[in-house]
């Protein structure tokens, strides 16, 4: 954040508000926003991952001999099982270690494992935008809306941000049905640093403006509006519904409780009038680099939104941009489909940064208690779309290789809502790429294919007891 000035930072502020704005604009109603109810949570991981690299990797005993060197298969002592997943380490001194600890696969099954349904899938397409649109919006099956769309119209009535979005790409675009209300369309937010000071019209300037001075402002503007001549009616409603809502956002005081950065030398909040939120020291310690990672600044507003009650889907994702810590590289260029040049070093580094920061994720959720005497994770399922698995050869013994797109892959939802601890399919030895199972009861069935888009986002809408608009019937994940 550093080198930001006065003027770049309410440059930036303004554009945050115009993308809160964005999501929001008939009169709503139904659930209060400060009562507790299902949440859902978006992570989608860009570029497309290899679950043959993580939960499902194959042991090379497991293989035959003659295909040990031409599969995607680990030395069995670099994979530690968890109940029916696994977790890979590739060892120090190994061509393709990252040089730094890469916990992230192990610490996830140790702490969230019981909530873990991973899948195997059957993808429509491996073009990136095409694929990350169709695992949204299940191939069409939900007749032009996006998942989020249709959970926030189910559920976001009476929320402030019902449906916000901070991923990027495909992931990020809105669906096609006109019939989503206005205030179930996605929120689109490029800064999460800057954005809660777009949720206020004053707070953040310097010299602070006083409320009544302000609302003396407000007032004089609305009578000169009323005397002006041959005003369209209807615009004029949407525009006095927009200030509406423009209200409840600053009574709700959300720049303090969205808040996500700390007061620094380099950044003085105080001199600004905008306080510091109170989780400040919990989202510190949970994400160590979320001055300067925007997947991390993502989660803890992701965390902050659903604590503040204000939104029913939140969606985050892993940047398409090279970034580097001082101490170790944090995001290749594309995230996952870096895989194209060394697929074993990004698989990776890319599983270990998207599970750290789920995992500390879901850390705080458990951390935050609700009116029911159980914890904000018990209402959340957290969806972890993949476009696409990845082709599992290579040319021969070692790591160095490129893997390329494949219609067989994984996905994965997380939550205490799901039937978790479970494997709905498999990796065939022989192939190495990802087999189906049974609907019903998860059995593996090699003559199956693995979940489609529309049975996917079925399931998830399952897993939060929502009506699925028709899809198949997936309320096998729902946990009993």
């Amino acid at each position: 954040m550093a080198g930001w000035t006065r003027r770049t930072w309410l440059q930036q502020a303004a554009l945050g508000a115009a993308g809160a704005f964005a999501g929001i604009g008939a009169p709503r109603s139904a659930r209060p926003a400060g009562r507790d109810g299902p949440v859902l949570i978006v992570a989608a991981a860009t570029g497309g991952y290899s679950i043959q690299d993580a939960f499902l990797a194959l042991r090379e005993s497991e293989v035959s001999p003659q295909r040990r060197e031409t599969l995607n298969v680990y030395p069995d002592d670099w994979v530690e099982d968890f109940g029916p997943f696994r977790a890979v380490q590739i060892p120090e001194g190994a061509p393709d270690h990252l040089g730094v600890a890469t916990p992230g696969q192990r610490r996830f099954l140790q702490r969230h494992r019981q909530d873990l349904l991973v899948y195997t899938t059957r993808s429509s397409a491996v073009n990136h935008l095409v694929a990350q649109q169709r695992v949204l919006n299940g191939d069409g099956g939900l007749r032009g809306r996006t998942l989020m769309e249709e959970v926030a119209s189910q559920l976001g009535a009476g929320r402030l941000l019902a449906n916000v979005n901070m991923a990027p790409t495909g992931f990020s675009a809105p669906g096609v049905d006109p019939t989503v209300p206005s205030w179930a369309q996605p929120v689109a937010i490029a800064n999460p640093w800057l954005f809660p000071l777009g949720l206020h019209g004053h707070q953040g300037l310097r010299p602070a403006w006083h409320p009544e001075d302000v609302a003396r402002a407000r007032q004089l503007r609305r009578s000169l509006e009323d005397l002006a001549p041959g005003r369209p009616a209807a615009r004029w409603d949407a525009w006095d519904t927009l200030r509406e809502q423009a209200a409840e956002l600053e009574a709700a005081n959300l720049v303090e409780r969205l808040n996500v950065t700390q007061s620094s030398s380099a950044w003085r909040l105080e001199d600004y009038g905008v306080p510091a939120n109170d989780a400040a020291d919990r989202l510190a310690e949970a994400f160590p680099y979320l001055d300067l990672d925007p997947f991390e600044a993502q989660a803890a507003l992701a965390f902050l939104l659903v604590r503040a009650r204000v939104s029913s889907v939140v969606t985050i994702g892993l940047p398409m941009a090279t970034l580097d810590a001082a101490d170790r590289p944090l995001n290749p260029r594309a995230a996952f489909d870096a895989s194209h040049g060394r697929h074993r070093y990004y698989q990776a580094l890319v599983w270990d940064r998207y599970l750290s920061v789920l995992s500390s994720l879901i850390d705080l959720l458990q951390s935050e208690p609700t009116q029911d005497g159980g914890t904000l994770w018990d209402h959340c399922v957290l969806f972890m779309p993949s476009e696409f698995g990845r082709v599992q050869h290579r040319p021969g013994a070692g790591g160095g290789f490129g893997s390329a797109h494949d219609f067989e892959g994984a996905g994965m939802i997380a939550s205490p809502r799901v039937r978790g601890g479970r494997v709905w399919g498999g990796v065939s030895p022989v192939t190495g790429r990802t087999v189906g199972f049974d609907r019903r009861t998860g059995a593996l069935d090699p003559e199956r294919p693995g979940l489609s888009e529309a049975e996917a986002v079925a399931a998830v809408l399952a897993a939060l007891d929502l009506d699925t608009r028709g899809l198949p019937d997936l309320s096998a994940v729902r946990r009993r």
